[in-house]
């Protein structure tokens, strides 16, 4: 049965994999509400499936009346044929298209929009980003304009010329063949950093152009063809820091046919261009971390009954029995296996997280001996709390993961020595940095920084440096899970992360986590090891068999009574047959049919002195909302030995 319903979900998987970006409870909702461009998903119906914002602002049509209605009826009728022949080149093979048409407004009027769709033909969906150009289209309409006045009255003309050229909010320019400039405006001037015109006009083209982009291909196109559109490549500013541009140009020709000069129209689209990349990395982790999680989902199980079973067996032989030091060592193995899982867990974003009102400099303090134990003597660790640290919502576990892993990654970044530094902060962030930070949502926060001297990070490093099982280190000295384990806990916990490197000059990460608002949240004692005992009667409800076993063995050992059922159908017929009290329901998340949630719902409306504990080796929506449990909600998480359930038993009858 469980079989069955894995190729289910699975299959059901694929499908919501397609529509995550724009899923209201999606890990990608947010980018993409709050892009500057128009996104959206259409299907080959001719219909549009899901439509960001941006829509609503461009055309002023809501969203509900464009998803309503063939998205062909807002094509201007001079660009349907256009617009059909590229719906056909998508679905003939084309990878990635792009093509100019108008959308009609809700005022009648039409706007420009540029396309670059890719079509993903196994789900019969395609994904568009639209943006829109009508002031570009303006810019060339009015030049064209000033060219045909000229004809009429010269001074007239280019006065007009002049007026389109200097006010355009887009740069222009226009270029000798061999790369001389002849005019610029001064918005391109201004975007390049220049002062005056004629400073950049003193430079080559070529000298704009940065890391691996060439102007030769550029100039072979328009030679060519006349025209290019919507190419993308990085530029060199004055100070010699690095943009992204959109080039379109057009090459004006002497009679004879050669090229006399190019026009080029220039958009910087560096934060456009950022935000997309953070997009594309997040659907990267997220596609990531849905394989991990149901691979770690499945090992718990297997990993729940190793260990249980090993510590059972260990009870019995004693400490000089030849199959002691065997089984120490299978025990040792299960454990590393379980920190792995729990690693991909945390990748995936499917861990539970118990969160409490902490003080993070109070965390980082608590840490210092160990960190300093870590980073070894050739290493030197500052501390650099703010005083009036406001508090922070996090699991303490989760938390202390991410300082010391982000304090091994930098000791691992100085392989000579060097210098660490943790320090805190209260930061606010604003509407500016939003924008160009995808899925970050203006607010109060508290910052941790971890910051090195070492060797530093390239570009291409520092884009993938949180995928999952990426390193950079040498074969056999590390999982490259570490900073995508650092990743899935700030993720998780409602905050976000960001790098800053540089070959040769270190590397700071800062963790922002959301401010609390006081530490009002209070720990109980640990129970004893000796309190373990118990005598109550337990319903468990386990649908894997060797899981089953070893828990039904482990409880009955501690002194309990325990009614045993596979699925909640037996599990509600043992309820309504046992005459006696029932102390505890001891159920998994995901069951067959019936899920645990469900069943202690109705087993505690029969019962309602029955307390409720859950196990599972993943979250479920059904108890935690994005990993973090409901109020009052008990859990204990698979792999677990005997004792430790024995102990969360306890804490459960006696809290």
């Amino acid at each position: 049965m469980r079989a069955a319903r894995k190729a289910r979900t699975g299959a059901g998987s694929r499908a919501e994999a397609a529509v995550s970006v724009a899923r209201s409870d999606g890990p990608l909702h947010e980018f993409f509400e709050l892009s500057l461009d128009m996104l959206c998903v259409s299907g080959l119906d001719g219909y549009f499936k899901r439509l960001n914002p941006a829509w609503e602002r461009t055309l002023g049509w809501t969203r509900e009346e464009l998803l309503a209605r063939p998205y062909m009826e807002f094509v201007h009728a001079d660009d349907v044929e256009r617009t059909r022949a590229a719906a056909r080149r998508l679905v003939e093979g084309a990878e990635v298209l792009s093509f100019e048409n108008r959308y009609r407004c809700r005022d009648g009027s039409y706007r420009w929009l540029l396309w670059k769709s890719l079509p993903v033909p196994e789900q019969g969906i395609t994904y568009g980003v639209a943006r829109d150009i009508t002031d570009r289209k303006r810019a060339e309409e009015a030049l064209a304009q000033a060219r045909d006045t000229a004809r009429e009255s010269a001074d007239q003309s280019a006065q007009l010329y002049r007026d389109v050229f200097e006010l355009s909010p887009i740069g222009i320019c226009q270029t000798t063949p061999d790369g001389r400039f002849l005019t610029v405006n001064r918005t391109l001037v201004r975007m390049l950093g220049y002062d005056a015109p004629q400073d950049l006009m003193a430079r080559r083209v070529s000298e704009l152009y940065a890391g691996a982009a060439d102007r030769g291909p550029v100039v072979a196109q328009l030679e060519r063809t006349g025209a290019l559109s919507g190419v993308e490549m990085p530029w060199r500013r004055r100070d010699g820091s690095s943009i992204w541009v959109q080039l379109d140009a057009t090459t004006v020709r002497a009679p004879d046919g050669t090229p006399r000069y190019f026009q080029a129209f220039i958009r910087d689209i560096t934060q456009s261009r950022s935000l997309q990349e953070q997009f594309l990395q997040a659907q990267k982790m997220e596609a990531v971390g849905r394989l991990a999680g149901g691979v770690a989902h499945d090992f718990n199980n297997m990993l729940t009954a190793i260990i249980g079973n090993v510590e059972l067996m260990l009870l019995d032989v004693p400490a000089g029995h030849r199959l002691h030091d065997d089984l120490r060592d299978v025990l040792a193995a299960a454990r590393r296996a379980a920190d792995l899982t729990r690693q991909l867990l945390t990748v995936s974003r499917k861990q539970v997280l118990q969160p409490t009102v902490l003080d993070l400099n109070v965390v980082t303090r608590e840490l210092d001996g160990m960190l300093r134990r870590l980073i070894g003597e050739d290493v030197d660790l500052l501390t650099t709390p703010e005083e009036d640290l406001g508090y922070v919502k996090a699991d303490r576990g989760g938390l202390e993961q991410v300082i010391l892993n982000l304090v091994v990654n930098a000791r691992d970044a100085m392989p000579k020595g060097g210098k660490v530094t943790i320090s805190t902060g209260n930061v606010d962030l604003d509407e500016h940095y939003a924008a160009a930070h995808a899925d970050v949502t203006p607010g109060r926060y508290v910052m941790l920084a971890v910051s090195d001297t070492g060797h530093g990070m390239d570009i291409e490093t520092r884009r993938r440096i949180f995928e999952p099982f990426f390193t950079t280190k040498e074969r056999g000295k590390g999982t490259g899970l570490g900073l995508s384990t650092v990743y899935g806990i700030v993720k998780q916990s409602g905050g976000h992360i960001w790098v800053y490197s540089e070959p040769g000059h270190g590397t700071t990460f800062k963790v922002y986590l959301p401010r609390a608002d006081a530490a009002t949240d209070t720990a109980g004692a640990p129970l004893p090891e000796g309190a373990l005992q118990g005598s109550e009667t337990i319903l468990l409800v386990e649908d894997e068999t060797e899981v089953r076993d070893l828990v039904r063995r482990a409880l009955v050992r501690f002194g309990y009574t325990v009614l045993e059922a596979v699925g909640a159908a037996e599990a509600q017929d043992l309820c309504a047959r046992h005459g006696g009290a029932i102390q505890l329901l001891l159920t998994d998340v995901v069951l067959p049919g019936l899920g645990g949630a469900e069943l202690a719902a109705q087993i505690t409306g029969r019962r309602p002195d029955c307390r409720v504990l859950y196990m599972s080796g993943y979250t479920d929506d059904a108890i935690a909302h994005q990993g973090v449990l409901a109020p009052g909600t008990w859990f204990i998480e698979k792999p677990f030995t005997p004792q430790a359930l024995a102990r969360k038993v306890r804490e459960v009858l006696e809290g």
